[in-house]
């Protein structure tokens, strides 16, 4: 039987693991002349890294927003097309209602989260900074890395996670809203071929 194959996201935490326990438990000299030979690829591959990074972080956040913008969209044509109150039963109603809530709450939500990048553009701007400033007072760099990161909110991923349940509760709700509705089939069985009065 053949190992499971692992996904390179797997694969990655555990060379991490493993790396980062051979930092704390074996850092030979072999190791550091290992780095040192490696050190101008592996700069480059860190380089390479945060550009990928940045790049999966622009296609998430524009995806975020075309999910938004429908989400918008469904929320105004709700809104706008919205059927005679009176023909609805009160459960049709309170889920009519909840759905919009929910909704509303999924676009605000994406909104944190897009706006969090903003936060991030910011706050690595003044990593910069910062970067520039200990080299030119004291000649030593502040963040060792050659590659300096913001760093993430805590917030992110929980604003993230909560815009998409939203929006998944309200296709949810609808589904289940549409399949409740009534529909009077009895003027097409009655007379299916209607004739039009000049």
């Amino acid at each position: 039987m053949s190992p499971k194959k692992l996904t390179s996201k797997q694969e990655f935490k555990l060379l991490q693991d493993e790396l980062e326990s051979k930092l704390d438990n074996d850092l030979s000299e072999e190791f550091l002349y290992k780095y040192q030979l490696l050190k101008h690829y592996l700069d480059e591959l860190e380089r390479e890294i945060v550009k990928q990074n940045n790049l999966a972080k622009q296609q998430d956040n524009e995806w975020m927003k075309w999910l938004i913008v429908i989400a918008a969209g469904v929320f105004s044509v709700i809104i706008t097309q919205m059927p005679d109150r009176s023909s609805l039963s009160l459960d049709q109603l309170i889920l009519l209602k909840i759905a919009i809530s929910v909704n509303a709450l999924g676009i605000v939500f994406g909104a944190i989260y897009l706006y969090t990048d903003v936060i991030n553009t910011k706050d690595l701007g003044y990593k910069l900074q910062v970067q520039r400033y200990y080299l030119l007072l004291g000649g030593e760099k502040k963040y060792k890395a050659n590659a300096i990161y913001s760093e993430e909110l805590w917030f992110t991923k929980i604003a993230k996670n909560l815009s998409l349940l939203c929006f998944l509760a309200v296709i949810v709700i609808f589904v289940y809203f549409v399949w409740q509705m009534q529909t009077d089939v009895s003027p097409l069985v009655n007379n299916p071929y209607p004739t039009v009065k000049s």
